[in-house]
């Protein structure tokens, strides 16, 4: 979203919220946080406000995450008409992901009579994401998703969400930028990777359309087998598909007993 909006020509402010992602008490990591992202905000003219918060410990879960971002944003209405945040997933996506705390429908919500929280990114799905971070190095060392504290902010390379972003740059790019501790890559990964969630799901059916659509399929080893092994036809299914083709063409020259015994083996009929 920062990138998208580009340096600012007036001192922009951006608002990161300590209490959420890092525990309140976790003063050391989240300053390392501080660090790793300046040299970003410093090239797109930003200075970084923080709020400290314990709202994690009244509104805890996945579904109050959106609320406690708009609270906290909401402390600078007295300064700002507007806050601008990034949407986590596409349209399309918000489908699979909802529930989730941050969605296309509760979005438009946070509003009052003097401030509003507007989305962005909301058509940007999140293998866009890493092509778009991948042209900008700056962007690049600021990034950190890995939810291991003991590491963070730097990124391990091994756990799930880290693996699920190697996959995703070597989709889009070709190749892992060195923001990992773990730079190696297996061809295993695919296979296991978005086997859990709805919104796992939706990363990956992005991951692959991305990848087909570009002719970078072979930069991910098992990607064409896992989505055909998930979403591809079964026999029983190429089988009715045919069939209901042929029946198709087929109807008023084949005698009614004839198809309803074909339906019966196919286990299409009860009768």
């Amino acid at each position: 979203m920062l990138l998208q909006l580009g340096r600012q020509a007036t001192r922009g402010v951006a608002l990161t919220a300590h209490g959420y992602d890092y525990n309140a008490g976790d003063a050391e990591h989240f300053d390392r946080l501080r660090a790793k992202v300046k040299p970003l905000l410093d090239k797109l003219n930003y200075d970084q406000v923080v709020v400290r918060t314990n709202a994690k410990v009244i509104a805890h879960g996945v579904q109050s995450y959106a609320l406690r971002l708009a609270g906290a944003a909401a402390l600078f209405s007295g300064l700002f008409e507007r806050a601008l945040f990034a949407a986590d997933f596409s349209t399309e996506q918000d489908m699979l992901a909802v529930p989730w705390g941050l969605n296309h429908v509760t979005n438009r919500y946070f509003r009052t009579d003097d401030f509003v929280m507007e989305p962005r990114c909301e058509d940007v799905t999140r293998a866009e994401k890493v092509a778009l971070l991948a042209r900008d190095d700056t962007a690049l060392a600021a990034l950190s998703f890995c939810p291991d504290r003991a590491v963070a902010p730097r990124n391990c390379g091994r756990c799930k969400k880290c693996i699920r972003t190697k996959v995703m740059f070597m989709a889009e790019t070709g190749a892992l930028p060195p923001i990992f501790e773990d730079m190696s890559f297996h061809p295993g990964y695919v296979r296991t990777l978005f086997a859990a969630g709805r919104k796992e799901e939706a990363f990956f059916v992005d991951l692959y359309q991305r990848a087909r659509a570009a002719g970078t399929l072979a930069r991910v080893p098992g990607l064409a087998e896992q989505f055909a092994k998930r979403y591809g036809e079964t026999k029983r299914q190429q089988a009715v598909r045919s069939f209901s083709k042929t029946a198709g063409e087929l109807r008023g020259r084949v005698p009614a007993p004839v198809r309803r015994a074909v339906r019966r083996a196919l286990g299409l009929s009860r009768r």
